[in-house]
């Protein structure tokens, strides 16, 4: 039985050699693994031995142009040489790390008020780039990064609320190093009785962690509100303009959350999130995550590349769906809200970027920082009024603070005359902001820098930008120690 004439040998032995060249690290690094360690041993020799098969069988089949005959013992021989060589490369690959930095969208599920929230009762492994960790990261029975509390206050206890987006919920760092159960030990080991709820989330902007206050934070009667305040990108969440050239991710951080009608200057007018159609969409990603394909993609290293390949080259392929395809699709799902404010003026991208960082502070920038402004007074007279005090802390970036990453991405931004990383001008207006509105400011970028910079200690994970237990532990002891000295930490009686 001819299986392969000569001229199909021909044919076949060109696309091999053709498929053998193109067949590359730089290939495997946009397509199939961007977020493998390309360095790997093991990466560099399946690449190699696929790139020399595929050459070698090729060459062979262009000079020789065989007429191959195959039996059904050939066939058979044939086709269990393919199972082995498959499951070697299957053990080979699990041994190259891959990395899942972030929390998993899949866990945040759609919310009428507040955008998105985090899904209850749920535990994931964060598995982080191979020189850090992997951690553990639980949600509570209420959808928050900590562990239950009783709404009801304890007699003789002192509360503290901490709000806040990413850093906040802190899914780089196993649940007890996050700041807020950092401060909880620190405070309690000097002989305070305090209780520190964590209400952040990822991706939340200020108006958001003042709607979850609003709603919820006030029903525990905290004594201190902490608001960790993102410079990088809480000013450009707070504004539709910026959040509208895409400073985040684009149209889908547009349609994510809910904005305060900037030309409402009198009235509070917020947009409305369109919680029935996310939450259809939703479901639909978390079902598609369920099927028994994906989740045999899920558990397989060859089918989960095989498919990002596919999906990346071809698009619009859907035989197979990967689980990070699933989480992209599931955002896009989540992450679609009606906006009240249809006539957005579209601002030049690299100011809605990098602006916050601008030397000259852009007039979009000052008009965000206004609406800024107006959400911090509200939520500190919610706060005065339910009994507490608001204290802001700023959240230095690893690019802030680090002066090699400052100049690479003052390389990449594209406008280096404009930005002043290193004089901080994004902290020094947040710094205005506060201190306009009487609310106490505790800065963690000078001991930031200081600790990076002369003592040689990473505070980062470099896999995603956001703290790591080290960097966690320091914003926790510079904040307990400023509320501390400035008299703020007293027992309740």
């Amino acid at each position: 039985m001819n299986i392969v004439n000569f001229k199909t040998s021909l044919y076949v032995g060109i696309v091999l050699i053709a498929l053998g060249i193109l067949f590359n690290k730089w290939l495997i690094e946009i397509t199939i693994v961007p977020d493998s360690n390309l360095e790997s041993l093991q990466l560099n020799f399946i690449v190699l031995a696929i790139q020399l098969t595929a050459i070698s069988v090729g060459a062979y089949l262009v000079i020789k142009r065989p007429s191959i005959k195959l039996s059904i013992a050939g066939i058979a021989i044939f086709t269990v040489s393919l199972v082995i060589s498959l499951g070697l490369a299957e053990v080979a690959l699990r041994t190259i790390p891959t990395v899942n930095s972030g929390t998993s969208h899949m866990h945040r599920i759609p919310h009428p008020v507040f955008g998105w929230v985090l899904e209850p009762d749920v535990e994931y492994d964060n598995v982080m780039d191979e020189d850090e960790a992997t951690v553990r990261v639980t949600y509570n029975s209420s959808g928050w990064r900590d562990v239950n509390h009783e709404t009801e206050r304890p007699d003789n206890v002192f509360r503290i609320l901490v709000l806040g987006d990413s850093f906040m919920e802190a899914y780089s760092v196993g649940d007890e190093e996050t700041f807020s159960r950092r401060i909880e030990k620190l405070t309690q080991a000097s002989g305070l009785e305090v209780e520190v709820i964590n209400l952040g989330v990822g991706g939340y902007g200020t108006l958001q962690e003042y709607l979850v206050f609003r709603d919820v934070g006030r029903q525990f009667s905290p004594d201190i509100v902490l608001l960790a305040f993102y410079v990088q990108n809480d000013v450009s969440n707070n504004n539709l303009d910026m959040e509208s050239r895409g400073a985040n991710y684009g149209a889908i951080e547009v349609a994510s959350r809910p904005f305060l009608n900037k030309n409402s200057s009198i009235n509070w007018k917020i947009s409305q999130v369109d919680y029935e159609g996310a939450t259809r969409r939703f479901l639909k990603a978390r079902n598609a995550l369920d099927s028994s394909e994906s989740k045999f993609i899920a558990r397989s290293e060859l089918a989960r590349l095989g498919s990002n390949f596919l999906l990346d080259v071809f698009g619009e392929f859907k035989l197979f769906e990967s689980e990070n395809s699933l989480e992209l699709n599931a955002k896009d799902h989540l992450l679609d809200v009606a906006l009240v404010e249809p006539d957005v003026v579209l601002m030049d991208p690299k100011v809605a970027s990098y602006g916050v960082h601008y030397c000259d502070e852009p007039v979009e920038i000052d008009s965000a920082w206004e609406v800024t402004g107006r959400i911090l007074a509200r939520l500190n007279a919610e706060v005065d009024e339910a009994g507490g005090q608001l204290i802001v802390f700023n959240v230095p970036a690893l690019n802030e603070v680090d002066t090699y990453l400052m100049e690479e991405a003052i390389t990449a931004s594209g406008v280096r005359s404009e930005l002043c990383l290193e004089s901080a001008p994004g902290f020094e207006r947040l710094a205005g902001v506060v201190e306009g509105l009487d609310i106490e400011l505790i800065d963690l970028l000078p001991v930031f820098r200081r600790t990076t910079r002369e003592d040689g200690i990473n505070l980062f994970r470099l896999s995603d930008g956001h703290w790591n237990p080290e960097g966690h532990s320091l914003a926790a002891e510079t904040v307990v120690s400023a509320l501390s000295d400035r008299g703020l930490l007293l027992t309740t009686d």
